[in-house]
């Protein structure tokens, strides 16, 4: 029961801890500044490149809906949505092994590349 305990908790505080890293370095990274007279296009008619097939990525969305999706060569070729969870995906990390962490309103998750769950910490009530 203690090795459970103490395996849980240094679950949390590694998956806490990478989620700090990565969101710092993409605020570092991304330079975003809010735009506010939204009615100046911010972008060309024609984007460059080959559009949503110039790269592959990972999306997360935040909203209620708690959908993932990995887009490959402009395609969805994995998803999944999260029904036990309670509140909105707040952060998300693809792991190298496939593995997927991803923190909640009320909770951390972790579920492997065919969905299981691997690990879950719900928050106390």
């Amino acid at each position: 029961m203690q090795t459970q305990k103490l395996t849980r908790h240094l679950f949390f505080r590694i998956a806490g801890l990478l989620i700090v890293m990565f969101s710092a370095s993409f605020i570092q990274r991304s330079g975003a500044q809010a735009v506010s007279d939204t009615s100046q296009r911010l972008s060309p008619e024609i984007l460059p490149g080959k559009g949503i097939k110039q790269f592959d990525f990972f999306y997360a969305g935040e909203g209620k809906s708690r959908n993932m999706y990995i887009v490959q060569n402009g395609k969805i070729t994995w998803s999944y949505t999260d029904t036990t969870g309670r509140g909105e995906i707040s952060d998300v990390i693809l792991m190298k092994n496939g593995n997927i962490i991803f923190a909640h309103q009320f909770g951390v998750t972790l579920i492997d590349h065919n969905k299981k769950v691997l690990s879950n910490y719900n928050t106390p009530d």
